[in-house]
């Protein structure tokens, strides 16, 4: 086992190291199969908060922690493609990697079971937090803290501020292995844990009884199902919920298995001549190609060998063999990106160092050692 670790270790360090000295690698999703992500620069959150919240001075506050945000978004996205965070929200607290809310090692934990996730909170050492944003604020998370008597912020963050929640990331479909491609994050809260994938093998499995014929229809391993499921309402969200705070903190009757939460500050004078006040309300969104957060991120989708992905629906386990590729017709653009970067061959010169990166470590670690001349039976140099 150890010997496996240490090969996949030095596989992913080495498509880091080609692809630039400030890379970062790690598993994501696109279409049905996991691939591999690799990041060449941190994340940027563009915009102030305190700007995109016009001055709200909760917002205005939390930026002395973080500059990125959840609820409004990137106005201008073209030539950017969405790149989906999916958030296991139906995990309630855990999702924040805090021992004192019951995560575990960074990751959540639903009916006492860890959810593996690509990304596991951004206090914990998952390789992908080296270029991710480390903390959020968002209205919705200020309502959530005051909802469970959190009323000056938690764990060293001001008010609405909390570490990146555990998380999957899905690529659409048209963003490949030949360039680094700029795309805008899109922040989904996930309520029905039917049909949130592994990381590992993308593949869903049912937790609690649902009015669906297809309860994992919807496994969240490629855009499509995104797009269905911020529109499929499914008994079994309040079912997985009902003492969940987070679902709560939201007003507890959304019967939607995903949720696009946006914010909008409103400025308001109350009389002519007076001080003016900000107002956030809050909506939904159907459309999933909506930008809800202020973040940029440069990637690139690295091809996973694997076999045919499985579905398991209780104790029966469907084969799907070549799974289609659907495209939602909500998810722009149709012309490539404006900003790209690296070279068309990237993927030939990832698949010869792999190849010899793993020749290299099944020698050292893998294949037995000869024995020396005059080696006592039965013991080991």
């Amino acid at each position: 086992m150890e010997n496996r670790v240490a090969l996949s270790a030095l596989i992913s360090i080495f498509l880091a190291a080609i692809m630039g000295t400030a890379s970062a690698s790690h598993l994501a999703l696109q279409n049905g199969v996991v691939v591999m992500t690799v990041n060449t620069t941190p994340s940027v959150c563009t915009s102030s908060v305190g700007s995109l919240y016009n001055g709200y001075s909760q917002a205005v506050n939390a930026s002395s922690a973080t500059n990125c945000e959840v609820g409004v978004g990137i106005s201008n996205t073209v030539g950017m493609y969405p790149l989906y965070m999916i958030v296991p929200s139906f995990a309630g607290l855990t999702i924040y990697g805090q021992n004192s809310w019951s995560s575990s090692n960074g990751f959540p934990v639903y009916n006492g079971q860890t959810v593996v996730t690509d990304c596991a909170a951004s206090r914990s050492q998952s390789p992908c937090n080296a270029t991710s944003a480390k903390a959020y604020y968002s209205p919705g998370i200020a309502t959530l803290e005051t909802s469970i008597g959190i009323t000056n912020g938690t764990f060293g963050y001001p008010q609405g501020v909390l570490q990146n929640a555990a998380r999957d990331y899905v690529f659409p479909s048209v963003v490949g292995s030949n360039s680094i491609t700029s795309m805008y994050v899109v922040r989904i809260g996930v309520y029905d844990p039917n049909i949130f994938p592994n990381a590992t093998t993308g593949l869903c499995h049912q937790w609690v009884a649902s009015n669906q014929t297809s309860p994992l229809a919807n496994c969240l391993n490629n855009t499509a199902a995104i797009s269905r499921a911020l529109n499929t309402a499914d008994s079994a969200v309040a079912a997985a919920n009902a003492k969940n705070p987070i679902y709560l903190a939201k007003g507890g009757s959304s019967p939607y298995q995903a949720i696009l939460s946006l914010y909008n500050a409103t400025e308001t004078q109350i009389r002519l001549g007076g001080p003016y006040n900000t107002t956030i309300t809050s909506t939904t969104s159907k459309n999933a190609s909506t930008s809800n957060t202020n973040v940029v991120k440069m990637a690139e989708v690295v091809p996973v060998q694997q076999p045919a992905p499985t579905t398991t629906i209780a104790t029966t386990t469907v084969t799907i063999s070549n799974p289609t590729t659907v495209a939602p017709t909500t998810i722009p653009p149709t012309t490539p990106p404006a900003q790209q970067l690296g070279a068309g061959n990237t993927t030939l010169y990832i698949i010869a160092a792999v190849i010899l990166v793993i020749a290299a470590a099944y020698y050292a670690f893998v294949m037995p050692k000869p024995k020396a001349k005059g080696t006592v039976k039965g013991t080991r140099k």
